[in-house]
């Protein structure tokens, strides 16, 4: 009773938190047609948050009805967790029944006090659920919609009723009725046929998954999605690697062995889709291009490109249109031109990489030297931002204005003033400014840009070329806080090589290296919203930044969980000392050391992957346990693989 006061509890809270304002991205984009022909787009929509009291994800597919501008969440996908409790719904896969959008199935893990693998049917509700087990792929059968597959512990099961009846299970003996083959997917014109998983090889069965033979040495895993041609011979198996590569590869002989060939490879993650109208046509989206093939992927020739990373696309069949989704915008790509006709709102946190109320202030040291008169010379001094009042200027726009301070080049206390205002729709931010003639409107930094980008920004154009690369994420140590850090490079030239955005900061620092020295700008203390954070005062010099030590020892849950096969674990140690970080199975065997060494006191973060383990064995899907001791403190937690 007390689980179940527990799990009620926690339910009424995350009504509470998820009534709140939420800000989405899109992850991922497919689609299908109704009955009546209108398309009905399947995306992914995540949101996370952070705070004291607990994290919020959400991670659910959603069906959008492209003329009624509409989408319904079909898959609730979540994990909510605070001090007291948390609780969970992961959706590892979905499949229709006869391509139609309102009739489906899904699989997954769910929980609060104990984890259970589920699988859910949209006219039904639950129709299986055990404690422990973990589903991965579920697929219903296009020749007889009757017969749907599942996968879990690497095991098939079978349900003959349309997915309203499963095998039993049974801890210690497993399901009742099962086959020792890990179903990826079964051919649509004869369901005898289908493809499976061994030793990361894929496998090919023609009676269902009770016999089966090796097809491609090549590396596969439990993601791997297969295509199949409307010319009944040609398959396509699209593979997204957990380290975020991906590779496509294609057999011209119904998948049969020594036929498959890798077309596609990349470092980051790909997606395809076909026009099941045209025998060989393929669209392929990496970054932020689209390619399209004619020829069964032989060849690719560019076909469109978007301003930001894709994470999606889906082709309409029979028709000029293709689909396709970035972070925060939906297109429809046409013969005759490109437009957007979804956009999701972009977080607050996300803006507060700039932000520019009115009152907020930073404070920057300088340090420069260079090489002149026969010798290195050194120079220290102060530069202040701060945001004075805004304006609205003749291009009808409202700006933030800026007032800058410097003492080491210009005249004491110079003062100089910018006009910038953001985009709340697109995370752009303006400056208005007369750099090649009259005054206009320059983008000088983009808020939602995504590691490796090239932008053409104007912050500090000047006698530099305005490309500007955001060349990673990192994390800034600043006024007792880990902060999230954006670093962006600017490769043609010798002046402001470098400069940095931090979330709920903005400019932090700002460094130029030229032949004969360099000059360094770095944050010693702000003022944003009212809250005073580091050194404020207007003191010449230079600062070491505080060091930010945790105070106690924390174990945190691992993250992502479910996982496969890799995940990571954070930790922190106030002092220093022997720390060990062990992995055991249900049983209490010891199946991985993780760290097993003397550390200094600090934060640490460890990556663990389930095909690396101490005596190089294969771990099965399930429950395990990860525990942390250090000196005299001892803690373990739970997490799951599931393959």
């Amino acid at each position: 009773m007390k689980t179940v006061l527990i799990i009620i509890l926690s339910l009424l809270c995350s009504l509470q938190i998820f009534s709140q304002g939420r800000f989405y991205t899109f992850n991922s984009l497919d689609g299908l047609e109704d009955k009546e022909g209108t398309t009905q787009l399947l995306y992914r929509k995540y949101y996370l948050s952070k705070a004291e009291s607990g994290t919020s994800e959400e991670n659910g597919i959603y069906r959008y009805d492209v003329n009624k501008n509409k989408d319904t969440l079909i898959a609730p996908d979540y994990w909510h967790f605070n001090p007291s409790t948390e609780f969970y719904q992961s959706v590892s896969d979905i499949s229709f029944f006869n391509g139609n959008p309102y009739e489906y199935i899904y699989c997954g893990l769910n929980g609060a006090v104990e984890s259970y693998g589920y699988i859910y049917k949209s006219d039904v509700g639950s129709v299986f659920s055990y404690w422990s087990l973990a589903f991965g792929r579920i697929e219903v059968s296009k020749q007889n919609p009757q017969k749907v597959f599942a996968n879990s512990l690497d095991r098939m099961i079978i349900s003959y009723d349309g997915g309203l009846t499963w095998p039993a299970y049974d801890f210690s003996t497993g399901f009742s009725d099962s086959k020792d083959f890990c179903f990826l997917s079964a051919f649509p014109q004869d369901d005898k046929l289908m493809f499976g998983l061994k030793d990361n090889h894929l496998v090919k069965s023609l009676d269902t998954g009770n016999t089966y033979t090796e097809v491609d040495t090549a590396t596969w895993n439990g993601n791997s999605r297969f295509y199949y041609d409307i010319d009944g011979t040609h398959i396509y198996g699209c593979s997204n690697e957990y380290d975020g590569s991906s590779s496509i590869s294609v057999s011209d002989q119904n998948g049969n062995a020594f036929s498959w060939k890798k077309i596609w490879e990349s470092d980051r993650k790909v997606f395809i889709s076909f026009d099941q109208s045209l025998s060989g046509t393929i669209y392929l989206a990496e970054g932020k291009n689209i390619y399209v093939s004619s020829d069964y992927g032989k060849t690719f020739s560019f076909f469109e490109r978007l301003d930001k990373n894709i994470v999606g696309i889906y082709k309409k069949s029979g028709t000029d249109i293709l689909y396709a989704a970035t972070k925060y915008n939906l297109y429809e790509i046409t013969s005759s031109g490109m437009k957007i006709f979804k956009s999701l709102p972009i977080s607050p946190e996300v803006l507060s990489y700039y932000p520019l109320a009115i009152g907020s202030k930073w404070i920057f040291n300088i340090f420069k030297t260079d090489y002149h008169s026969n010798r290195w010379n050194e120079d220290k001094g102060i530069m202040t931002r701060e945001v004075i009042g805004d304006t609205l200027l003749s291009n009808q726009q409202n700006y933030s204005v800026i007032a800058q301070k410097e003492f080491l080049y210009s005249p004491p206390w110079h003062t100089e003033y910018f006009f910038e205002r953001i985009d709340s729709a697109t995370g752009k931010v303006f400056r208005y400014d007369s750099i090649d003639g009259a005054p206009k409107d320059f983008i000088i930094d983009d808020l939602t840009a995504e590691p490796g980008d090239t932008l053409e920004l104007y912050r500090y154009y000047g006698q530099n070329t305005p490309e500007v690369i955001y060349q990673e994420n990192h994390q800034l140590s600043f006024a007792s806080q880990i902060l999230d850090r954006k670093i962006f490079h600017l490769p043609n030239t010798l002046y402001y090589s470098i400069y940095s955005l931090t979330k709920g900061i903005g400019l932090d620092s700002m460094l130029a290296g030229f032949d004969v020295g360099y000059i360094n700008y770095w944050l010693k203390g702000c003022i944003i919203n009212g809250k005073v954070m580091g050194d404020t005062s207007q003191v010449v010099g230079i600062a070491e930044e505080n060091k930010y030590t945790p105070s106690d020892f924390s174990l945190s849950q691992n993250y992502p969980n479910p996982f496969n096969p890799e995940t990571t674990i954070s930790y922190q140690i106030p002092v220093s000392g022997k720390v060990s970080l062990k992995v055991f199975d249900i049983l209490g065997n010891e199946v991985a050391i993780l760290v097993n060494e003397e550390q200094n006191a600090g934060f640490y973060k460890i990556n663990f992957n389930a095909q690396r383990t101490t005596n190089n064995q294969q771990l099965c899907s399930g429950i395990y346990f990860y525990r942390l001791q250090a000196g005299n403190f001892v803690q373990t937690k739970k997490f799951i693989l599931m393959k």
